[in-house]
């Protein structure tokens, strides 16, 4: 009860299938699927990376998306449908597949509450593209800032 508003319970959930649907969404794909429906805008988004992290000390796990904008319900559709086909014997990742390509928002997809959601931090395109040239030593040290 300490917890409840800081997370969202999903009872039994085979972490293997919820890791490999949710690295399913990594890349640049178009999200059309996994919106509202209603976006004036593209809905082509890049995901960079998906961590799925044990939080042992709570019994829990934490699923950490970074990417450089989302679409309106995207993260909790995601999480959301990942955790649906993880706790279903019946379901595959071939259906989170097969979601994603046919780029349909009315889709009768699970959504994961708000309950959890966190933003993290915020990191603006310069200081994206500066991380990115520290990786890889694209600037001397001697001129880092």
């Amino acid at each position: 009860p300490l917890y409840a508003r800081y997370g969202y319970y999903c009872g039994k959930v085979d972490m293997e299938k919820l890791s490999a649907g949710l690295q399913l969404f990594v890349g640049t794909h178009d999200f059309r699927s996994f919106c509202t429906g209603n976006e004036a805008e593209s809905t082509i988004r890049s995901i960079l990376s998906i961590d799925l992290d044990p939080l042992c000390r709570y019994d829990a796990f934490r699923i950490s998306i970074k990417g450089p904008g989302f679409l309106r319900y995207m993260i909790r559709r995601i999480v959301g449908a990942c955790i649906d086909v993880a706790s279903s014997p019946y379901k595959t990742v071939f259906d989170l597949s097969s979601a994603l390509e046919e780029r349909d928002p009315r889709q009768n997809l699970h959504v994961a509450p708000a309950l959890g959601l966190v933003l993290g931090s915020i990191a603006y395109e310069y200081d994206i593209q500066k991380e990115i040239w520290l990786q890889e030593d694209i600037v001397p040290k001697e001129q880092w800032v």
